[in-house]
């Protein structure tokens, strides 16, 4: 990726022919000083800059070419200084195409050289972009804030102010479109081990939530102040250090906010999210927490009778570190023992799981023994104090035991937890073991998960979690080009260094003509500035983009029939006729003309004998020639055939079958009919996702 620059003029440039990866180039500048690679004769040499409109196709062009003066760069054989004519400008938020055509200096050989640029925003230190004009095209992405009850130990102290001057900036852009705040925004892990954050009823959440808040009151005024923004959506996605947060805690600190949660999974989706702004159809916004073996929500641990948990290890790893950066002990104690054991597949995940243990708490010692009871709990069904031994598969008698976690590290656990967990491609165990704590591991995640994934259309991938802000570009699955970035953390200190205070910026096409969206990496520094770290354009990858469609589901029951019939055209029965009354809106779904990776047809037959209409994906079910007295009638919608977490609001539509009436009766409410049915009907699975809302 370029180097974001501030003017071109004073950069040797090489152009891409990648209309999905274009040169980004940051406004204002002058001239662009392009290396050809190769020595050439400007007598032979023409320049032509055009102006890409978006016509749906990217072969429209703009009939007035940009005037340009060039000239060979003095010093240099290879380089070409192309330079507008006065009055001329590149308009930030717009994409050019320049044709070279020379001849190679000595041979005469004729060669053209095609390149994409475009020409990125200025941000000002007020949040707001002038060549916008009022428009609302940004999407602004801020994670791992990291809130805390109690100032002793929370990581986010000095930040607050700036903070809090950015929100209040962002509050009053003429620009800004949404905030995404993409987990962690709330700390319940970083607590010393010793501390009973909770209190020792164990009604943890909404307690700890509203000691989160009266310790952070002005942080919390003016997040609610941009939440309670008609202009801005402010959406929420959780993180791992929110994890057991649910809708309903985070509801009551933030009234107006918008949620972005898993409706599928462990715990129904709890402490799992994924956002996909309006205007960025192939962007998904996450955490990135689901794809780290510490820290992704465990299938239940089941330790003692009234103990289970959806908490990962990540937890106690966090509440042990937090001692240990608080009370360091005076003298090195003792560390469980361990040894790295081959045996079967499962003995040595469990021996590299407890060497990750030990590794932190040679890095992170602590005052306590390995079998003193010093870690409090009171959360999420633990309610024990526990001991190093407890937590850690440590040596007895030869074999690494301990009390909790005990299958964590075996492969069918971790795959089991994976598709839990809404895992689209598994990763190896030793690989999610070994890798957990590296930030590139969770980078090559939007590459593994997304860009190479031929189920996947996101060319847009925004993590948090790492704390590491950067920005990357993978090849997709399609030839194109994803772009990856991670927005950081509002930390105070950030790790070995790194930038704090960091934040990144999606931004629309500026009108229905303009070509390019932008994605941006930036700073808010101590003094109010705002710093371009990295940043990079593309365009969207198919001109249509199709909006999600009523399911609207009626009910005939005139004369002794008895059927349910479902249909995106409205006109077919209007609120009701024929017998038929409209019960409203079953869910939404996509035309049938919608052209969308992971959609399929949703077929639709009926059947005169017993007045019956009948829905599937699958085809080969009845066939297009029907059977069993059914006729085919058609697609009646795409659907999506399994659950995909980057979609806003899926859900299940559920089938049954009435064996009396020969009612076939779809719903995306389990708690009509239930798994078991009733009234006649009986459960045959799960037909289709689709969502319930509209986006």
């Amino acid at each position: 990726m370029q180097t974001p620059v501030t003017k071109a003029s004073s950069v040797n440039l090489t152009l891409t022919d990648n209309i999905y990866k274009p040169l980004t180039i940051n406004a204002p500048f002058q001239s662009l000083l392009i290396d050809l690679r190769s020595a050439f004769d400007l007598a032979t040499t023409t320049v032509e800059v055009q102006k890409l409109i978006n016509k749906g196709t990217w072969t429209a062009y703009d009939p007035n070419v940009v005037p340009v003066d060039f000239k060979k760069e003095d010093g240099f054989d290879t380089a070409i200084r192309i330079t507008l004519k006065k009055g001329s400008a590149f308009e930030e938020g717009e994409m050019y195409k320049l044709i070279i055509s020379y001849a190679l200096k000595g041979s005469g050989k004729l060669k053209t050289e095609i390149g994409y640029i475009a020409i990125n925003y200025v941000l000002s230190d007020a949040v707001t972009i002038g060549a916008l004009k009022g428009k609302r095209k940004m999407v602004v992405c801020i994670s791992d804030i990291h809130m805390g009850q109690n100032d002793r130990y929370s990581e986010f102290n000095e930040n607050r102010k700036p903070l809090i001057e950015f929100l209040d900036k962002l509050n009053e852009s003429p620009n800004v479109s949404e905030l995404v705040l993409a987990g962690d925004l709330i700390d319940e892990w970083v607590i010393p081990a010793r501390d009973d954050a909770h209190g020792d009823t164990g009604k943890s959440y909404p307690y700890f939530t509203e000691k989160v808040k009266q310790n952070n009151p002005e942080v919390f005024a003016a997040l609610n102040q941009v939440c309670d923004n008609e202009n801005i959506r402010t959406t929420y996605v959780p993180g791992n250090h929110d994890l057991l947060i649910d809708s309903d805690q985070i509801k009551v600190v933030f009234p107006n906010i918008k949620q972005a949660r898993d409706t599928q999974g462990i715990d129904g989706g709890l402490g799992l999210g994924a956002y996909t702004p309006k205007d960025f159809p192939y962007a998904v916004i996450e955490h990135g927490h689901r794809l780290n073996f510490f820290c992704a929500p465990c299938l239940t641990v089941k330790n003692d009778p009234d103990e289970q948990s959806i908490l990962p290890p990540g937890y106690f790893f966090t509440r042990v570190a937090a001692e240990a950066f608080c009370f360091p002990p005076a003298q090195r104690q003792e560390l469980p023992k361990t040894e790295l054991q081959f045996g079967d597949e499962n003995t040595f995940m469990r021996s590299l799981y407890s060497a990750g243990w030990l590794t932190s708490l040679k890095m992170l010692p602590v005052d306590h023994t390995p079998s003193e009871k010093f870690i409090e709990t009171n959360i999420d069904g633990f309610i024990d104090t526990y001991s190093l031994d407890d937590l850690m598969p440590h040596l007895e008698k030869g074999e690494l035991v301990s009390k909790l976690y005990k299958t964590i590290s075996d492969a069918k656990n971790w795959e089991d937890r994976q598709a839990a967990n809404n895992v689209a491609v598994k990763i190896p165990v030793m690989e999610a073991i070994q890798e957990a704590n590296s930030a590139a591991e969770t980078d090559s995640m939007a590459n593994v998960q997304y860009f190479a994934n031929p189920k996947s259309d996101k060319s847009i991938v925004v993590f948090g979690h790492s704390h590491e802000p950067r920005m990357l570009t993978y090849p997709t699955h399609d030839q194109k080009t994803g772009i990856y970035a991670n927005t950081g953390t509002w930390i105070d200190t950030n790790n070995l260094g790194k930038t704090t205070m960091t934040f990144v910026v999606l931004i629309a096409n500026k009108t229905k003509d303009s070509l390019p969206l932008f994605v941006n990496l930036y700073q808010y520094t101590p003094e109010g500035k705002i710093v371009l770290m990295d940043s990079q354009a593309t365009v969207n990858y198919t001109p249509n983009s199709f909006k999600e469609v009523p399911l609207y589901r009626y009910l005939n029951e005139v004369a002794g029939c008895h059927d349910h019939f479902y249909s995106t055209n409205k006109g077919e029965l209007g609120d009701g006729k024929n017998g038929y009354k409209c019960e409203g809106i079953a869910g939404f779904v996509y035309p049938e003309n919608a052209i969308k990776i992971n959609l399929v047809p949703l077929h639709r037959y009926f059947n005169p004998k017993i007045g019956d209409h009948f829905y599937t994906t699958k085809l080969d079910e009845l066939g297009k020639d029907g059977k069993d007295g059914y006729r085919y009638e058609g697609i009646a919608a795409k659907v999506f055939p399994e659950y995909d977490h980057t979609v806003p609001n899926l859900v299940a539509l559920h089938r049954y079958f009435n064996t009396k009436s020969g009612d076939h009766f779809y719903t995306t409410n389990l708690e009509e009919l239930g798994k078991d049915g009733k009234e006649g009907y009986h459960y045959e699975g799960i037909a289709c996702y689709i969502q319930t809302t509209s986006n």
